[in-house]
């Protein structure tokens, strides 16, 4: 638990933008920490963070503890419906990977309005999270009406993702770690491979190879919905095709240093052993 007294100004912390809404792009703006950050400051002269604490998950507030419960019973049933979709229950047992219980349970902060959190953070007015993805720290405020439906089940596959694959691990692309993200927001699938398909015939998609090294904040508004909406796209494909179970091996191949063709081919049993591959089973599965 921690107390302010008084406020002493934050320190602001170096951000990396993970992406940007623009007309047409996808749904929320999200943050991720570069840098250490301190604990949150508050701009009220005297507060104290209350805490609704459940199996993995400790959110902290300062008024609102109808919406406080509201998060931790989400992030709990986000937790499980994540780790089970995507078979990250299954990695945790078989790769022993820490488990979110007691000290390392995942900590949530959520400031009264959208000014504090933006204060006490040092993150845009436009963001509606803000992320410490080695710390298992996320920012928001209460009342937030992206908060439960975007932001979180983003952030926590994010999280849940990168422990997984390994933190700054060169073998992971970036196309895969926001696909995941996206998957886990449980969008309508057909609805995504439909319009994934619409693009495909029309304004066209990225091919594999530039897929793979394309980053997001480098393209224009077009280019970056076409970017989420493919990477998700390929997740969901994977997922279908091959099951959660072989999606993880996947994962795990790339954690363990292999690069992304050797990867797919140990995962798919050899069926898919080349981005080419990946790209021509992508494009039957979504019938473009």
């Amino acid at each position: 638990m921690w107390v302010a007294a008084k406020r002493t100004p934050a320190p602001r912390p170096t951000v990396t933008l993970l992406s940007v809404r623009t007309p047409g792009t996808p749904r929320l703006a999200l943050l991720g920490v570069a840098a250490a950050f301190l604990l949150p400051a508050l701009s009220a002269g005297t507060a104290t963070w209350q805490e609704k604490a459940s199996d993995h998950f400790q959110v902290f507030y300062l008024e609102d503890r109808v919406f406080a419960s509201e998060v931790s019973r989400t992030a709990e049933r986000l937790y499980s419906s994540i780790s089970n979709e995507l078979g990250f229950d299954r990695a945790v047992k078989k790769h022993h990977l820490a488990f979110w219980l007691w000290n390392d349970r995942c900590k949530i902060y959520l400031y009264p309005t959208r000014r504090e959190y933006v204060l006490a953070t040092g993150a845009p007015a436009w963001s509606a999270g803000f992320v410490r993805y080695r710390e298992r720290v996320i920012h928001s405020y209460e009342g937030s009406d992206t908060f439960l439906d975007s932001t979180l089940p983003h952030e926590l596959a994010h999280i849940l993702f990168r422990e997984l694959v390994g933190y700054d691990n060169p073998q992971v692309p970036r196309w895969l770690d926001e696909g995941v993200a996206r998957y886990a927001e449980g969008s309508d699938r057909e609805a995504i491979r439909e319009q994934v398909r619409q693009r495909v015939r029309t304004t066209g998609y990225f091919p594999f190879t530039t897929l793979h090294n394309a980053q997001p904040r480098a393209l224009d508004g077009d280019g970056v919905q076409t970017y989420y909406l493919q990477a998700e796209s390929v997740v969901s494909f994977l997922i279908e095709s091959y099951g959660s179970g072989r999606f993880v091996d996947l994962c795990a191949n790339l954690r363990d240093g292999y690069p992304i063709d050797r990867a797919l081919s140990f995962a798919t049993g050899s069926r898919i052993a080349s981005l080419q591959d990946l790209e021509a089973a992508w494009l039957r599965f979504i019938g473009g």
